[in-house]
């Protein structure tokens, strides 16, 4: 989380020659480590991603992308293992109390609704 504020503010003071290098550097990847498509790399979404509110309990799936806009919420999802390519178990999907259970990596957690819309998994 403390290294996407600092390479968001980096992305708006280096010249397009150093962010080339640092591309390469990396290994050109087409995803930022959010799982969001790299301006220029033509990624396509995996249109197999869905909202992992709309998956029922006891569903295997692969984190496809996180919010990382809110540093708190970014870093709670992080500390819970809820990163992209990590193998997911929805737990509970519980519509009376707006929540939704996982379990990553041995790890149980609960997010709400609101943020389990901006979370992206694909069922597998």
């Amino acid at each position: 989380y403390r290294a996407h504020t600092e390479a968001h503010l980096l992305g708006h003071a280096i010249s397009s020659y150093l962010e080339t290098k640092i591309l390469s550097k990396l290994g050109n990847p087409s995803t930022s480590p959010y799982g969001y498509p790299i301006p220029g790399s033509n990624y396509v979404l995996n249109k197999k991603a869905v909202k992992i509110s709309e998956l029922q309990s006891n569903t295997r799936f692969i984190i496809d992308r996180i919010p990382a806009d809110d540093e708190s919420l970014l870093k709670y999802l992080v500390e819970n293992k809820i990163v992209p390519g990590s193998n997911v178990v929805v737990l509970t999907n519980n519509k009376s109390t707006g929540t939704i259970s996982l379990n990553s990596s041995g790890i149980e957690s609960v997010l709400s609704v609101d943020v389990s819309e901006l979370v992206w998994g694909i069922p597998v």
